[in-house]
């Protein structure tokens, strides 16, 4: 292993500076420095082992550099380069942690400086074997030899900083949400699971078919609300709902049913939400038409929250006759890659993909040892094999459809057959929203129109209105739609976003199953202001409104950098404390705010926020 660098020969000059005022900084630096000593003792220790450092260290290490060269102040290290740039008038405020320095030289187009700065305190540390590099805003900064590989560890921090040169002197300051409550909503949207619960000739097959979704709530959260929607397969279907084990009054229904006031069933961390569907007076299948979904609105003092848009699992199934089950993904950003894992009960599975409405077969395949699974590789095949690229597939919904055992809509009961807990999709996206440094915010549309009645309380033309306030990034619009089709028609279908077209039909394939749809901001689909969400179709295809869920994700800042100079301290703190607070926009409220407070002459523009990100990958 190369020997360390500076960064730990002699790394501190002075620190009286930490001392006053800021003693927990000062327990963090020495913290995080024995722990990078530590770290370093047992990589020279394991050099001649067969033992991998990557092993020991990777996963700490960005956070460890990311850290430190967040902490330590330009004015505190003992380094040559550091001395020059001080000496030369580069540096001109001490006071500056070493990653706002490198931040100042990015922001300022001073890149060879950035550059070399981290250079500087990370080169000749890590283990030969480990890259890494530093990007800000995305843009590389610095990279070691090297390309990066497919497992990939990043660490983030949110840098602002100000630029010199200004006449007027006076008072600055930026704020920091450190402590917050936020009213959001988790939303568990249910999935097509299907089962026969008819014989081939007629009546009830005595199946039942047992669908269980996981709900994993946060710690320390304030439940306000909790509600339920159930949509059986089949509207006679018959249904029971339990949570946790504790049968749900008001569940035993056919059709749909509402459930509300459910808080008191809730507990922190996993939570086993079961529907048990069986035969009603002619349906073929049992089980969860798409529709169904689990709503919990709660305050809490996390500030992301924000659900896995990578892996996505499948809810349990147990059932005595073949499974059919239909899992819908939301691509967010370009696709990259995809793997399907299936823990089962059966013979076979077979795996389908849809795009747009379209079916296409992947393979079939036997379950082994209760296990079944599709590579990146032979998915990736089987969309070229169709003329698709994952580009096709990319910021919007696919479906992935499993079956377990022949599927047949009506079948004699027979062995167990399972989708168990463990199994689900995984995708490999540039997702574009790195969330640190931000607070996620989910939120249920309330306000819609419905008009061109068809059947019951469903309708032809439907429009859900929400407002997003300037300072709201917004991520996506998302939906899950209680839908009702007259087979017997191909019916007018359109989609809208504002006023841009997402999706019509004709020319588009129709979408028999239109339960899920969902979209990302660019183009002006999602805007600042009044947004509207508007879906169309012909005679033979409604949405039932009140059974439908229309929500959008959104980020908001958790910091403001430095503003306008003022004439006193107090006057500075009022005003990004302010700021903030305008920021947060009534989603968020704050309950301990950072302050930093510098004194200026000569300072003429405020940089940043910036995302300073440093990865190691080997």
């Amino acid at each position: 292993m190369s020997a360390p660098s500076t960064f730990l020969n002699g790394l501190i000059k002075s620190r009286p500076g930490l001392i006053r005022g800021r003693k927990a900084y000062l327990f963090l630096v020495d913290a995080i420095l024995a722990s990078l000593l530590l770290i370093m003792a047992v990589l020279v220790m394991t050099t001649s082992s067969r033992i991998d450092p990557l092993l020991l260290s990777q996963d700490y290490t960005a956070y460890d550099i990311a850290t430190v060269l967040s902490t330590l102040r330009v004015g505190e290290v003992n380094n040559t380069f550091v001395s020059q740039l001080i000496a030369n008038g580069s540096i001109k405020e001490a006071n500056n942690s070493i990653m706002e320095q490198i931040g100042e030289f990015f922001a300022v187009g001073q890149d060879g400086k950035a550059e070399r700065l981290f250079a500087e305190f990370v080169e000749g540390l890590l283990d030969p074997g480990i890259g890494y590099g530093l990007y800000i805003e995305g843009q590389p900064v610095y990279v070691s030899a090297g390309a990066p590989a497919s497992y990939v560890v990043s660490s983030r921090k949110m840098i602002s900083g100000i630029q010199m040169n200004r006449t007027r002197e006076g008072f600055i300051a930026r704020a920091t949400l450190i402590k917050s409550r936020k009213n959001t909503t988790q939303v568990l949207m249910g999935d097509v699971v299907l089962s026969s619960v008819r014989k081939p000739q007629a009546a009830n097959n005595l199946n039942e078919v047992n669908v269980s979704y996981n709900l994993t709530l946060p710690d320390n959260i304030n439940i306000i609300d909790a509600w339920w929607f159930i949509q059986a397969a089949w509207t006679d279907n018959k249904f029971k709902a339990y949570i946790n084990g504790d049968f749900i009054p008001g569940s035993s229904a056919s059709g749909s049913a509402t459930l509300e006031n459910l808080g008191g069933y809730l507990r922190p961390g996993y939570n086993q939400l079961d529907v048990l569907y069986r035969f009603g007076s002619g349906g073929y299948e049992g089980g969860d038409d798409g529709a169904s979904h689990f709503v919990v609105e709660y305050m809490t003092n996390l500030t992301s929250t924000l659900q896995d848009f990578k892996r996505k699992y499948f809810a349990s199934v147990t059932s005595r006759c073949s499974i059919r089950y239909k899992k819908p993904i939301f691509v967010m950003g370009n696709l990259q890659g995809v793997n399907v894992n299936i823990t089962a009960v059966g013979t076979t599975a077979l795996l389908k993909y849809v795009i747009d409405g379209e079916e296409f077969t992947v393979s079939l395949k036997n379950i082994t040892d209760n296990k079944v699974q599709w590579s990146d590789a032979e998915i990736l095949a089987a969309f070229q094999a169709q003329g698709f690229s994952y580009g096709d597939a990319s910021d919007k919904y696919i479906w992935f459809v499993v079956d377990i055992d022949e599927y047949n809509q009506r079948e004699l009961i027979g062995d167990v057959r399972q989708i168990l807990p463990g199994s689900y999709v995984e995708v490999e996206t540039d997702l574009s929203h790195a969330i640190y440094g931000y607070i996620d915010v989910t939120k249920v549309v309330e306000e819609y129109t419905a008009a061109n009645h068809q059947w019951g309380g469903f309708y032809r033309n439907l429009t859900w209105t929400f407002n997003l306030s300037e300072e709201i990034i917004p991520i996506m619009l998302d939906s899950q739609l209680a839908w009702l089709w007259d087979t017997s028609k191909s019916p007018y279908q359109e989609v809208r976003a504002n006023a841009n077209r997402l999706y019509m039909h004709p020319p588009q394939q129709f979408i028999p199953e239109l339960v899920r749809y969902g979209y990302k901001p660019g183009e002006g689909n999602l805007v600042n202001g009044t947004n509207n969400f508007y879906l169309e179709f012909g005679d033979g295809y409604a949405i039932h409104p009140d059974r439908s869920l229309v929500l959008y994700v959104g980020l908001l800042r958790n910091l403001v950098p430095y503003g306008a100079t003022f004439q006193t301290y107090d006057e500075a703190v009022a005003d990004a404390r302010r700021r903030l607070n305008e920021t947060l926009s009534g989603y968020i409220d704050a309950i301990d705010i950072s302050d930093q407070v510098t004194a200026v002459g000569g300072v003429p523009s405020m940089w940043g926020p910036l995302i300073a990100e440093v990865r190691t990958w080997k």
